[in-house]
């Protein structure tokens, strides 16, 4: 039997600073809160209007238990940046943290 092997980093890509699956907008964080929520990869991808592939949704996982530390400094950053919206309008929703 064949093994193929990949980069992990080839199914992320960046909108900035934001990891996000490589050729789509969906954020890796988004999907870490879907998964928070008791989706498995396969429901999440169906959640997701089948944008993304059960395969890449593991990508993903894998992309964040690798690089956890500065995936978890975005997540701060972002967590901030929401909380300073907020409190300057106070019809902003509030975040959805995982």
């Amino acid at each position: 039997m064949a093994v193929s092997t990949f980069n992990v980093g080839d199914l992320i890509a960046f909108e900035g600073d934001k990891p996000v699956v490589a050729g789509t907008r969906i954020g890796v964080v988004h999907i870490l809160e879907l998964h928070g929520e008791g989706l498995s990869p396969e429901e999440i991808t169906h959640e997701l209007f089948d944008v993304v592939s059960v395969g890449q949704v593991y990508g993903a996982l894998a992309y964040y238990h690798l690089n956890q530390e500065s995936v978890d400094a975005y997540i701060g950053r972002y967590h901030e940046e929401h909380d300073r919206l907020a409190a300057s309008n106070p019809k902003w929703p509030a975040p959805q943290r995982p």
